[in-house]
């Protein structure tokens, strides 16, 4: 194609846009989407060649240039001849997924069996995913200076040198283990004046008796709370207080 007929083309198209409003593209639309991909992804591509090809030289830099314009020239001239079929394929596809959603909505609204399904997958599936989330936390591993972590009136439950994460009931376990008197602490607001407060190099949150998360950890008294989550796998650091409720 010439360049007076590629000229020609590219004014047809506007003048066919221009006529037909709900044909144009958003900037964000997954039309777009889809050429801007295509375009960085052959640019990259191309530089990424040369310079598997011909290292960094100055040479190579010249050629990447010429090998990314050249990409991005491709790139123009394939979406001119496939840009159209790209959007009435998204056009599509948008129109299937609003169907299937009307469908699933309708089933879901007639049949309070296939709503329950739907509701208990999702909660396993949300539960999974907390639990995962909540293992990974388990197996962090912060080390900490014993003498930091412990104080006559608190100590931070530490495993091989490093903070122990454990559940609500876990951490109650661990401070009834160290002796009597030795409980989870107070709520926040609530914790008596100390001559010392744990300074761990970084903030944390430890359980209260409350089932509340505390921060502690900047050698100050605690300042913020986070509610539970309710989850029985949730983990926090474990400060067990001496006397604490």
């Amino acid at each position: 194609m010439t360049d007076r007929a590629a000229r020609i083309e590219r004014i047809r198209l506007l003048l066919e846009d221009r006529r037909h409003p709900e044909r144009r593209v958003g900037i964000f639309s997954a039309t777009n989407l889809t050429r801007l991909a295509l375009r960085f992804g052959a640019m990259a591509a191309a530089a990424a060649i040369v310079n598997r090809l011909l290292g960094s030289s100055g040479l190579a830099v010249l050629v990447a240039l010429a090998a990314v314009a050249a990409a991005d020239e491709g790139v123009a001239w394939l979406w001119r001849r496939i840009g159209r079929g790209v959007q009435q394929l998204w056009t599509v596809l948008g129109m299937l997924a609003v169907g299937l959603m009307i469908v699933a909505m309708l089933v879901l609204s007639s049949s309070p069996a296939a709503k329950d399904a739907a509701g208990g997958w999702w909660s396993r599936w949300l539960a999974s995913k907390n639990a995962a989330l909540d293992q990974k936390a388990r197996a962090e591993r912060t080390p900490v200076d014993s003498a930091a972590a412990t104080h006559p009136r608190w100590r931070v439950i530490l495993e091989g040198g490093a903070i122990r994460k454990g559940t609500y009931e876990e951490a109650r376990t661990w401070c009834a283990e160290l002796g009597a008197g030795w409980t989870l602490p107070p709520g926040l607001g609530q914790w008596p004046r100390l001559d010392r407060y744990p300074d761990l190099g970084q903030i944390m949150y430890v359980w209260s008796f409350r089932r509340t998360g505390i921060q502690i950890g900047d050698g100050g008294p605690p300042g913020a709370a986070v509610s539970s989550s309710g989850r029985a796998s949730q983990v926090h650091a474990v400060l067990c207080m001496k006397g604490g409720q």
